[in-house]
């Protein structure tokens, strides 16, 4: 289902609030082409009506760089983060798994 506006906010309003919460969960980690790839993605995003962007960092703290770019975006938005021990191989599954788990509680 496509929204479209027809540029009346109370009529908008009522049909973002209608349809359901979609949540975007996307991991990430410090890296070169992060702020870009992010940038991108949230662009995308922000087409989708109704949408709550959960994003989790690789990393002991909370960065800048994503901080701004998610209060930039004007997305709903959760941001968490958790360095994923060092020997684990699969570090974006292991987020993924994490994030499914908190909506999955969230939402029951």
């Amino acid at each position: 289902m496509l929204f479209r506006s027809n540029g009346n906010a109370e009529d908008d309003y009522l049909i973002e609030n209608s349809l359901p919460i979609i949540y975007a969960i996307t991991p990430t980690y410090t890296r070169e082409l992060q702020k870009a790839e992010l940038t991108r993605i949230s662009n995308t995003l922000k087409l989708v009506p109704n949408l709550h962007w959960i994003i989790i960092e690789d990393s002991e703290d909370k960065t800048d760089l994503v901080i701004k770019l998610l209060i930039k975006s004007g997305l709903k938005y959760t941001h968490l983060n958790i360095a994923t021990p060092k020997n684990w191989r699969l570090k974006s599954k292991v987020n993924c798994i994490l994030i499914c788990d908190i909506v999955q509680s969230n939402n029951a």
